[in-house]
């Protein structure tokens, strides 16, 4: 073994993709993306929680906060409960792709959820451009080329891209 090899095996083992001397086993980078997307919805929960405990307190604080903050926080108090089911649903979708970011293989339900969901980003995109919504976008982005990525090292072709 030469010292090319040894230093090659090194890189290998600190690359972004978890590999060993060429064999590589699922993503990294989606199994950060998939957690980074799991903390931020339960924070969201967290927030969201908060909010509706504030209950009509909100409105001592209209004169405070302006119109349009309370008017905001009355109307994700009103859709808490589709809210708490779109951040549920997002942990889920997380929770599949750490799982696929952990091997390799077609890993077709990640890569369903991922396109959808980044069909979804998209057109949010596009009805509100914000540094938020394109962070998300982003986000929805990497997951889609980390479930690629898995199924690319499985020598699986995953057509029409």
């Amino acid at each position: 073994m030469s010292n090319y090899d040894v230093a090659q095996g090194l890189l290998d083992i600190m690359s972004w993709g978890d590999g060993i001397m060429g064999y590589r086993e699922g993503s990294s980078l989606l199994r950060i993306v998939s957690v980074t997307w799991m903390v931020i919805c339960v924070l969201c929960i967290i927030g969201l929680a908060w909010l509706v405990s504030l209950g009509q307190g909100v409105e001592q604080f209209r004169t405070d906060l302006g119109s349009d903050t309370v008017d905001y926080v009355r109307f994700m108090q009103k859709n808490a409960g589709i809210l708490y089911l779109d951040y549920l649903f997002q942990i889920f979708v997380g929770v599949v792709g750490y799982r696929a970011g952990q091997r390799n293989g077609e890993n077709t339900l990640a890569f369903v959820l991922g396109r959808v969901f980044l069909v979804i980003r998209l057109l949010s995109l596009l009805a509100d451009f914000t540094i938020l919504t394109f962070f998300f976008t982003f986000l929805a982005a990497l997951y889609v080329y980390g479930v690629y990525e898995t199924r690319q090292n499985n020598g699986y072709r995953a057509g029409g891209w």
